[in-house]
């Protein structure tokens, strides 16, 4: 979370800081992957995750919101027994792996709250909701943990592989919510993505999925 953070602190420097509609914040929530793929399937894995974020809210209703978000889940994978000219020197007894995962995301949204309602309803003057769309990309740290069992002593060993890439890059809308409580403001946001590439195969995907679906709750502060 350290070096996040000050991505967006450099963000937020480079703009004017006495600008209107300039804010940065924070929000947690529970993430989901699913596969849509095979809707059987639903909810592939749950998280928690935590995200940071800087928005611009223009005078014509329209936000643009840059953020990043952390979250880690792991599960067992059933190990495979490869088929090789050579018979292997082990017995693989379990998989697991690990994935540690930040999502960059950049919205575009409306501003869809009525003037006039806010105008008439003292409590509806300081709320305001914005639908988007919405793009991310994955950034994804995979570890596979798998522990064998030596043919040769009857040893049993744990072995780690690590890989790092932009293995996704997906696309959606997101809903977001904002009470303004003078410069600060409490904000929600729900998100659901697709990765386009993963809509027309008829193959499940197999590991991490290829949807997201996020429910955030946070704070904000108007620069």
């Amino acid at each position: 979370m350290k070096y996040l953070f000050h991505i967006i602190l450099a963000l937020a420097i480079v703009q004017n800081a006495a600008a209107q509609g300039v804010s940065a914040g924070f929000r947690t929530g529970v993430g989901n992957t699913l596969d849509v793929t095979s809707v059987k399937d639903g909810i592939r894995h749950s998280y928690w995750e935590k995200q940071l974020f800087l928005r611009y809210e223009t005078k014509s209703r329209f936000a643009f919101e840059f953020n990043t978000t952390q979250y880690n889940y792991g599960y067992h994978q059933t190990p495979l027994m490869l088929q090789t000219y050579f018979p292997l020197d082990y017995e693989p007894l379990s998989l697991e792996i690990q994935n540690h995962n930040i999502d960059f995301g950049l919205s575009v949204q409306y501003n869809l709250s009525c003037p006039f309602l806010q105008d008439k309803c003292p409590l509806m003057k300081n709320f305001s909701s914005y639908l988007g769309i919405t793009a991310v990309a994955v950034l994804n740290e995979r570890t596979e943990i798998a522990t064998n069992r030596y043919y040769s002593d009857g040893r049993v060993a744990e072995s780690r592989v690590r890989q790092t890439s932009i293995n996704d890059m997906q696309f959606g809308i997101n809903y977001t919510t904002k009470y303004n409580i003078e410069r600060f403001f409490i904000t929600s946001t729900a998100t659901m993505t697709i990765s386009p590439w993963g809509i027309n195969s008829y193959v499940p995907a197999l590991h991490a999925g290829n949807g997201l679906i996020n429910l955030r709750i946070g704070i904000g502060y108007t620069l």
